[in-house]
């Protein structure tokens, strides 16, 4: 049925542009902060696909890079993770294809990094948890993206108010309290 879902709705190759993967318990979304884009947002994981990638190698890559800030991502860690994790769904809007996984399959998919060597200088010790994951990662400036966050995934906007609110906090914290 997988397959026919993505043969369906997931352009060819030569089609899209980007992949990336979005996790998710069917309410929530893990994402992440991306202060060094022109307009800071937060965003979901992926990026540009390389000329010799499927659209499950590109959103697999780009996600054990900005998970991590793994610079090289061997090729035979993403087969790995591909024949172990598959997809709960695979979709596209326009030139850009969405895989998505379960949070279960986030730990699994960190306990596969761990297993094939993988290391982070983001985090103390390597995280296997969502909430590690989320919590436990140092503020770095050479990253993608600075923080994670678990966002409801019925979302439209956020509020002026409440984002006001976000910047006069940030204010203070970064007063040192």
């Amino acid at each position: 049925m997988l397959s026919y879902i993505i043969s369906w709705f997931v352009p060819r190759k030569p089609q899209y542009n980007a992949a990336g993967v979005l996790f998710t318990n069917g309410t929530h979304v893990l994402a992440g902060y991306q202060p060094n884009k022109k307009k800071p947002c937060i965003t979901g994981i992926g990026g540009s696909r390389e000329s010799f990638e499927t659209f499950l190698q590109t959103a697999l890559r780009e996600t054990v890079e900005e998970l991590l800030h793994v610079k090289e991502v061997p090729s035979q860690l993403i087969c790995n993770l591909s024949d172990s994790l598959k997809p709960l769904s695979v979709f596209s809007n326009k030139n850009y294809v969405t895989v998505l996984y379960s949070f279960e399959q986030l730990e699994t998919f960190l306990e596969i990094l761990k297993e094939n060597g993988i290391t982070t200088d983001l985090y103390k010790e390597f995280p296997l948890s969502l909430e590690e994951l989320v919590f436990k990662r140092k503020n770095s400036k050479e990253v993608e993206i600075k923080q994670f966050a678990v966002l409801p995934l019925e979302c439209s906007q956020i509020s002026k108010e409440f984002l006001k609110d976000l910047q006069m906090a940030l204010e203070i914290c970064t007063m040192g309290i």
